[in-house]
């Protein structure tokens, strides 16, 4: 019986483009499967990458092993699969430094979007109201221009909790403006 995906990953091995294509294809499914558990841009690509080096690195000389597809599917299997486990690890540390390193700027709530010092004393008096969080999304979605994707993102939580959070801080702004004096007088 002829073993058409040794035949492939020799041919591979060999320089034939075709064959590595052939054999990319017959793994999209499974690349795709671990691309979407990534969930960021270019891990099928990474993925690919990794499937190109586990076809030319592959124990070629190891017939006794190999004459069965089924074991060159499940070494494949394998190599993909702790390709999307290291990645998965490496994303989750680089996100968490990401993440890390945004709340240090944040941690900065000087106000400078404001034409007028006293603006600047009513907004900061305003923010001040708020909790860390309340102020860390009124200021990221108000005057640092993130979307609330992209603010759950860097806070680590979900975009309804940004959303809602949101809005309670809105309310409670909302609030100290109808009691607020300073505001009246100015307006």
């Amino acid at each position: 019986m002829e073993n058409k995906l040794l035949n492939l990953i020799n041919s591979s091995q060999n320089g034939d483009k075709n064959s590595i294509l052939q054999i990319i294809i017959k793994f999209t499914p499974l690349i795709k499967k671990y691309s979407r558990k990534l969930k960021y841009d270019g891990s099928d690509t990474d993925l690919i990458i990794r499937l190109i080096e586990t076809i030319n690195k592959f124990p070629l000389f190891k017939k006794t092993y190999i004459e069965n597809e089924s074991y060159i599917v499940s070494y494949i299997h394998n190599s993909i699969k702790h390709e999307y486990i290291h990645l998965s690890i490496k994303h989750e540390k680089l996100c968490n430094m990401e993440t890390t390193l945004n709340l240090e700027i944040s941690k900065d709530t000087t106000i400078n979007y404001t034409s007028s010092i006293e603006d600047k004393v009513i907004l900061t008096k305003l923010l001040d109201k708020l909790s860390k969080t309340q102020k860390k999304i009124i200021i990221g979605i108000f005057f640092k221009d993130y979307s609330v994707i992209q603010l759950g993102q860097k806070l680590g939580i979900s975009r309804q909790s940004v959303n809602k959070t949101k809005n309670i801080a809105l309310k409670k702004l909302r609030n100290e403006l109808d009691g607020d004096t300073l505001w009246k007088m100015k307006y």
